[in-house]
């Protein structure tokens, strides 16, 4: 999805909360945040001697490192264009001053935004019977509108028995000289991506039948109406 202008890794914030820490990070285009430099809270406690009576030490009184653990907590406060904010959050355990210098990675997986409804098209004669065979090319702009150089991907569809034009395999038309590109797909799923645009045109019908040569289109936005009846 990332070749689409609707998708992106760049400006997800994070915020990374713990101890006297509460900074933010921002990724760029490759999904990498610059990085919060933590502080070495580790501090050196008093031990006192143990004198020997004759104003000398038996046991000289020195400086002890302690070793402080604090766990810091990574959380994403906005996702990138076109995808969902997770709401997990992420620990970092660290302990200074063995830690200092090092570099902790934290993960997040932000899922897509998707067309939430269906393509339903169906295709009836006058009459108000369905018609099988007719072809659509279908075209899928990364745009508001059809604007070539923005087309990114073409399919021809068959309308089946029921006149029903659905984006799945099974429609997908077989006929010579229709050649379509694959599916958009998410976890093996066909998916519509968000903020695109489809357009219908009318290629091959049964020959008792008018090809309709005018287009039609739908804007493809999460929760866009893509039936047409």
């Amino acid at each position: 999805m990332l070749e689409l202008d609707s998708y992106s890794l760049a400006d997800a914030e994070f915020r990374i909360t713990g101890g006297d820490v509460d900074g933010t990070m921002i990724t760029d285009e490759n999904g990498i945040s610059n990085s919060v430099s933590l502080p070495n809270n580790s501090y050196y406690k008093d031990v006192p001697g143990i004198p020997d009576g004759k104003g000398g030490w038996l046991v000289e009184p020195t400086q002890e490192l302690v070793r402080v653990t604090t766990t810091y907590h990574v959380t994403e406060t906005k996702a990138p264009k076109g995808h969902k904010v997770n709401h997990s959050s992420v620990p970092i355990v660290v302990t200074m001053p063995n830690d200092e210098g090092k570099t902790f990675t934290a993960a997040f997986t932000d899922e897509p935004y998707f067309c939430k409804n269906h393509l339903d098209l169906q295709k009836d004669n006058v009459k108000g019977d369905p018609i099988q065979g007719v072809v659509y090319k279908v075209e899928f702009f990364d745009a508001a509108g059809p604007v070539d150089s923005k087309l990114k991907r073409t399919w021809y569809l068959e309308t089946d028995a029921n006149g029903k034009i659905l984006m799945d395999e099974r429609h997908v038309s077989q006929r010579m000289g229709f050649h379509s590109d694959e599916f958009f797909r998410h976890k093996g799923e066909i998916v519509i991506p968000i903020d695109g645009y489809l357009q219908f045109t009318e290629v091959a019908a049964p020959a008792e039948f008018h090809i309709d040569e005018e287009p039609f289109g739908m804007a493809t936005g999460e929760n866009a109406n893509l039936t047409k009846h």
